[in-house]
């Protein structure tokens, strides 16, 4: 129980470090430590007590760590999105250029129809639609 405890300490420390090699290697530690732990928890340790109370316990205690990291890493953590009157990242007005143009090649976004969308830099206006090209709007015709 203590090895579980000690490998979700990187996941403790992720919100507040934010370098991409400890968020994998904080990651993976966290995938390798529920892993084990419900596997050990539930099936390779002599029962004390009843099988069911005992598994029930391991499936609680769980459920209850995995609510306080949710809890902590959403109150550690700032949503740049949350309060942007662009919409919902990743199709919001900011992105949604950016997607397309890097899928120009793809199929699929020529199959959406969307006809214009909004335009987001420094120096433009965020009420002036941009005309997409017509490779991206099949639909009209």
């Amino acid at each position: 129980m203590a090895f579980h405890l000690l490998l979700l300490a990187p996941t403790l420390l992720q919100p507040l470090l934010q370098v991409k090699r400890f968020k994998m290697f904080a990651r993976s530690l966290l995938g390798f430590a529920s892993g084990s732990y419900l596997v050990s928890g539930l099936f390779c340790v002599s029962y004390l007590v009843p099988v069911w109370l005992f598994k029930a316990a391991i499936v609680l205690v769980f459920c209850a760590m995995l609510k306080l990291l949710l809890a902590w890493r959403n109150h550690r953590t700032a949503d740049p999105c949350s309060d942007c009157p662009l919409g919902v990242f990743p199709t919001c007005e900011w992105n949604l250029p950016r997607l397309l143009a890097a899928n120009a090649h793809d199929e699929l976004p020529g199959q959406i129809g969307i006809t214009t969308i909004r335009t987001h830099s420094p120096n433009a206006r965020l009420d002036r639609p941009m005309d997409l090209p017509t490779s991206h709007n099949r639909l009209s015709g």
